[in-house]
């Protein structure tokens, strides 16, 4: 049953990656509503997914010693 519930688990998480690769409040209380057995896990991988996109909307500039190299 474990083994069951927790491919049910991955099975929930990679759908709501994949629908909401960049998740809204409301995309996460609509999961967390759904699955709300996995409601920890949705909004622990919401907050990461959160992170990475706030990351990956950052600038970096790069000075010319670490282009050339």
């Amino acid at each position: 049953m474990a083994k069951t519930m927790s491919k049910d688990r991955d099975d929930v998480l990679y759908s709501f990656h994949t629908d909401c690769p960049a998740p809204s409040a409301a995309d996460i209380i609509e999961w967390t509503k759904r699955f709300p057995q996995y409601a920890e896990d949705i909004r622990a991988h919401a907050a990461i997914a959160r992170d990475w996109t706030a990351q990956a909307d950052v600038d970096v500039e790069i000075d010319e010693v670490t282009l050339v190299r």
